[in-house]
């Protein structure tokens, strides 16, 4: 259910607008065509909270690090 990925998530990042901004910003980048944006969303989730296992990332880029370091970029960038 995507109310435990958004708590899940929540532990990451405490702030209510910076997850929200975060995860919103993240699906878009993360959004292929021919995918449900409920889909999207909730791997992006899995991403934050750090649930995601190697095939979540696979899914989303093709580099195994890259999703958790781009979210980690884009979170620096939002509090900077």
């Amino acid at each position: 259910m995507r109310s435990e990925l958004i708590f899940a998530a929540q532990v990451q990042v405490e702030n209510r607008y910076l997850l929200c901004r975060l995860s919103s910003m993240s699906s878009r980048s993360f959004h292929r065509n021919g995918v449900a944006i409920h889909e999207t969303i909730n791997k992006v989730l899995l991403l934050i909270s750090g649930q995601a296992g190697l095939t979540e990332t696979t899914v989303l880029d093709k580099n195994s690090g890259a999703a958790s370091a781009y979210l980690e970029k884009r979170l620096a960038a939002i509090c900077a």
